[in-house]
């Protein structure tokens, strides 16, 4: 790899060279990691992915290929042109859209820790909830737990997103 070309300067921080959006998701393609499945791939898109930076990834309808957008961030052009405008993508839910924030806290509350639902009410009462439910569940040795339960919630949520949009998609 070459990284004269696949990093950009950013004026703002002088003279240091980070890599693009574009690279750093290229960086974590599949080709580097040949036993990864589409699934995989989809979860890394949806981490990567931040739409309120007009950070977007979108995925192909027709054949689940992913192309990452971030041309509003690093200057460089989106791989397919007028992405947003052409109904062969679609852009990836995050996290919200397939209900995977707090409504995810509170089923596996539900599920693996029922008696605690007042102490996790008082957590998610105040701003910095998400940061004091992490702390909660490393105190009480859940967060091993919670990470696995957060995992497989995601990715039942995709693939039940790309079958809902009839996206070909293997796991």
């Amino acid at each position: 790899m070459s990284f004269d070309r696949c990093f950009c300067e950013i004026p703002i921080f002088k003279n240091i060279l980070i890599p693009s959006a574009n690279e750093l998701y290229r960086m974590h393609s599949t080709s580097d990691y040949p036993n990864i499945s589409k699934l995989d791939e989809l979860e890394m898109a949806l981490a990567f992915s931040n739409p309120v930076e007009d950070d977007r990834t979108y995925i192909s309808r027709l054949d689940g290929r992913l192309v990452h957008d971030a041309e509003s961030l690093t200057g460089e052009p989106c791989p397919v042109e007028d992405i947003e405008d052409n109904d062969d993508f679609l852009p990836l839910p995050d996290k919200y859209d397939l209900d995977l924030g707090t409504r995810l806290v509170w089923r596996f509350v539900e599920l693996k820790i029922p008696g605690l639902e007042a102490k996790v009410r008082e957590i998610f009462a105040r701003k910095g909830a998400y940061r004091r439910w992490k702390d909660f569940l490393g105190r009480n040795e859940l967060l091993d737990q919670w990470y696995e339960f957060e995992n497989e919630a995601t990715r039942k949520a995709l693939l039940d997103w790309c079958r809902a949009n009839k996206i070909p998609i293997e796991h």
